[in-house]
């Protein structure tokens, strides 16, 4: 895993909670949408910035606001 790919994930986490999304952390992320409808996981290692953009596309559907990637 790359550095800049723990930094994104964890800029992503921490931005979700802000906007509301229930976090929890075990092997992977599980991001829960403020909609009680959505659930995303992201690899808590993941293997560079692809995987991590894959995940912000999914949790934009489900409202989430993010302009970084």
């Amino acid at each position: 895993m790359t550095s800049d790919a723990r930094k994104l994930t964890e800029a992503v986490v921490a931005e979700a909670e802000r906007q509301g999304w229930r976090v929890e952390r075990g092997k992977h992320w599980k991001l829960y949408a403020p909609d009680g409808r959505t659930m995303v996981v992201v690899a808590s290692t993941p293997g560079g910035v692809g995987g991590v953009n894959a995940s912000v596309r999914r949790m934009r559907r489900a409202g989430f606001v993010w302009s970084k990637s």
